[in-house]
C-alpha cells in the first residue's frame, strides 16, 4: 500500500477488515495522537493507553464508523475526548478517596459514639463482602494511602485493572451501605 493512499481510502479498506490498512493508519497518526494525549495527561502511560483505546474503538466499530470530513480531525477529537474521560474519572476517584480518608478514623478510633461504632461494624462487614482482588486494591488505596500506580507495581497488575478493582470495591460498599443511616 503506498503512502499516497488517502485517509478515506484507508477507512474504506478498514471497514472491509483490512488489517494492513489499519496498521498504515496507525503508523500515520499514532505519534500525533500520542503528543496530543501527553499534553493533556500527566502520565505517558495514561497517554499511551488513551491512544490505544481510540484505535481499539476504531477497529471494533470499523463497520459502522462514519466520518464525513477529515479523519485526522476525527482522531484528534477522539483522543481529546478520551483524555477528558480519563481526567474526569481521575477527579471523581480523587474526591472519593479524599472522603474515605477523611472518614476512615471511624475504623481505628476507640473514642466513638454508639452510632459511629455501629457504622464501623457495618463498614467492616461490607468490606469483607468485596471480591478479594478488589478488596485488596481498595485497602491499599484507601487504608494504605497508595496510588493506583503504586498498587499496580506492587501487585504486578495493570493500572486499569487496579482502577477497576477499586471502583468495583467502592460500588460494592455503596450498595452495601446505602440503607445505613
Amino acid at each position: 500500500m503506498d503512502s499516497s493512499t488517502s485517509d478515506m481510502e484507508l477507512l474504506h479498506q478498514i471497514k472491509s477488515g483490512d488489517g494492513v490498512a489499519f496498521e498504515r493508519l496507525f503508523e500515520r497518526y499514532h505519534h500525533m495522537m500520542l503528543l496530543t494525549a501527553k499534553n493533556m495527561l500527566d502520565s505517558e502511560d495514561a497517554a499511551k493507553d488513551a491512544v490505544q483505546e481510540v484505535f481499539m474503538y476504531i477497529w471494533q466499530k470499523r463497520k459502522s464508523i462514519s466520518i464525513r470530513n477529515s479523519f485526522r480531525n476525527y482522531l484528534v477529537h477522539a483522543v481529546r475526548f478520551r483524555c477528558l474521560e480519563v481526567i474526569r474519572a481521575h477527579t471523581r476517584s480523587k474526591k472519593r478517596e479524599k472522603w474515605y480518608h477523611e472518614n476512615m478514623h471511624i475504623l481505628f478510633s476507640d473514642d466513638l459514639s454508639l452510632e459511629e461504632k455501629e457504622f464501623r461494624t457495618y463498614l467492616l462487614n461490607a468490606v469483607e463482602k468485596i471480591p478479594p482482588a478488589s478488596r485488596e486494591a481498595f485497602k491499599m488505596s484507601i487504608w494504605g494511602n497508595k496510588s493506583v500506580e503504586e498498587i499496580a507495581s506492587k501487585t504486578g497488575t495493570a493500572r486499569s485493572t487496579v482502577y477497576n478493582n477499586i471502583t468495583r470495591a467502592i460500588k460494592t460498599l455503596r450498595d452495601q451501605l446505602k440503607n445505613v443511616h
